[in-house]
């Protein structure tokens, strides 16, 4: 078998055979009976499967028992990292579709993020996950595009820690149902906390917030919308992350002008 040939195969079998593999590296040993048990499929159909990761070296058997040889244990590590890497790239991409493509893959946001997808089993999942954030923060900045009840009154909910800032910047086409939805909210939370309300000319492509705590650590955040929601949320609290969410929000607020509620 020539060298592309066995490399191909060996590809084929670790990923064909992953479950199996796995369970004899955290297993170190197993017999036929006790994969068969454990992996819910036939002993024959295991019997096939260790046929072929024995004959290509990822298996060795001993009095009846399995366990992964060196190099076995060193393909899996491979492919689990492998795995791994094309899940990172996978939801990356996902991401930039949702956001319309208006993040660059080497955006700092991105760089070892949490991504958090909201979807018809768990609706509420991106804004679950920012909830305490802004409550417990002592500093708010954000960027909306769009103000959806379920998402926006996030920001204006009673907070565990009074506020030194809260910024706010939506888009002008946005104003009028500002005034119509939410003015009774913004004037109770005006009356305990220092808010400031802009209008900015230039279209918002997706929502962007940065929080600091009270132990000085900062965390920030976008959001991406469909029509009924929050869609997917990506957040970091990297120094680089906080840095170019901040710089964006300055960009914003560079061309903003107040809003009168």
């Amino acid at each position: 078998m020539r060298r592309d040939e066995r490399i191909d195969k060996i590809d084929e079998l670790v990923s064909s055979k992953h479950d199996l593999l796995s369970h004899l590296r955290d297993q170190s040993v197993s017999t036929q009976a006790q994969l068969s048990e454990s992996l819910g499929v036939t002993v024959a159909t295991i019997s096939r499967n260790l046929s072929d990761l024995e004959e290509h070296g990822l298996v060795d058997r001993s009095d009846g028992q399995y366990s992964l040889t060196t190099f076995g244990e060193r393909v899996l590590k491979r492919n689990i990292q492998y795995r791994a890497d094309l899940a990172e790239v996978c939801t990356f991409e996902t991401v930039r579709s949702i956001f319309d493509e208006a993040i660059d893959y080497h955006a700092p946001i991105l760089s070892d993020c949490e991504v958090v997808f909201s979807d018809q089993k768990a609706p509420d999942a991106g804004l679950n996950a920012i909830r305490t954030e802004v409550q417990e923060a002592i500093t708010v900045r954000a960027v909306f595009d769009s103000l959806l009840t379920s998402y926006f009154s996030v920001y204006f909910h009673s907070s565990t820690a009074p506020k030194t800032e809260i910024t706010y910047v939506v888009p002008e086409d946005l104003s009028d149902s500002l005034r119509l939805n939410y003015r009774d909210m913004i004037e109770e939370v005006s009356e305990t906390q220092p808010i400031e309300l802009l209008l900015t000319p230039n279209p918002v492509e997706y929502s962007i917030t940065v929080t600091e705590q009270r132990t000085g650590e900062k965390q920030t955040w976008i959001i991406a919308h469909s029509g009924s929601g929050v869609e997917a949320l990506v957040r970091n609290d990297a120094p680089e992350a906080v840095e170019w969410a901040e710089s964006k929000i300055e960009e914003y607020i560079g061309t903003a002008s107040e809003l009168d509620i």
